[in-house]
């Protein structure tokens, strides 16, 4: 688990996160075998494409089929091809890709249930419109664990000309750091790049000190450095 936001105007946009990853439990059945323990706290599941213009951050799980889950997204990025250029196709081509990724994976390398990964991704809505949008991601296991579903939310801001923002990880480090959110971008009198930052390092902070303890393991689910990068 971990925990990561993205946030956007219609001008500019971040991504932020904890640098905590954490090694596989092992399972026999349904009963723990071995206990996860963390592996870094500087793992930066942030990244930036497209010369800095498409930005994302990722949660779940971190590396499948021998490379990062950030690379596979790049490499997908690479292959779409589309003119004109549409936020909304690039989504649906990249969560597509990585669900044909994790369907080809063993479960000697990742058990079925537990291949869910959570994606941010923001950038401008197309060549015609470089106002920034968020898709926010959700791929994993259906009920029957006989394939993948995938879902793509979109929060736009030029409907209210307001700040947004999409969280993935810890449910409670979640729960607070939403709270937190409301409140301080309320008080916003700017919402620029400056300020997002900011307020992105001290809602990861906060996500940290109020995570749980991992269900598979004895340390919290967040934890460790804090990564933000933003869009040029």
């Amino acid at each position: 688990m971990t925990i990561i936001i993205g946030f956007v105007t219609k001008s500019s946009a971040v991504v932020a996160s904890d640098g905590r990853i954490s090694g596989d439990a092992y399972y026999e059945g349904e009963i723990l075998q071995r206990k996860s323990e963390v592996i870094s706290d500087k793992f930066d599941k942030t990244f930036s494409l497209k010369n800095g213009t498409l930005i994302g951050a990722v949660s779940g799980i971190m590396r499948f089929q021998g490379k990062k889950t950030s690379e596979h997204i790049a490499s997908l990025v690479v292959e779409y091809d589309s003119v004109p250029y549409s936020l909304d196709e690039l989504a649906e081509y990249v969560c597509e890709g990585i669900k044909t990724g994790l369907l080809k994976v063993s479960n000697d390398e990742i058990l079925f249930r537990f291949r869910s990964i959570d994606l941010i991704l923001i950038g401008s809505k197309s060549d015609s419109d470089s106002t920034y949008e968020i898709k926010s991601c959700r791929i994993k296991p259906n009920d029957t664990n006989t394939s993948i579903d995938y879902n793509i939310d979109t929060k736009d801001p030029v409907k209210d000309n307001l700040t947004h923002w999409q969280i993935f990880g810890d449910d409670t480090s979640q729960a607070i750091v939403n709270t937190f959110l409301q409140n301080e971008i309320g008080l916003l009198k700017v919402h620029n790049k400056k300020k997002l930052r900011s307020i992105s390092y001290k809602a990861i902070r906060l996500g940290i000190k109020n995570s749980t303890i991992s269900i598979s393991g004895d340390h919290q689910t967040c934890g460790g450095k804090v990564f933000v990068i933003n869009t040029n």
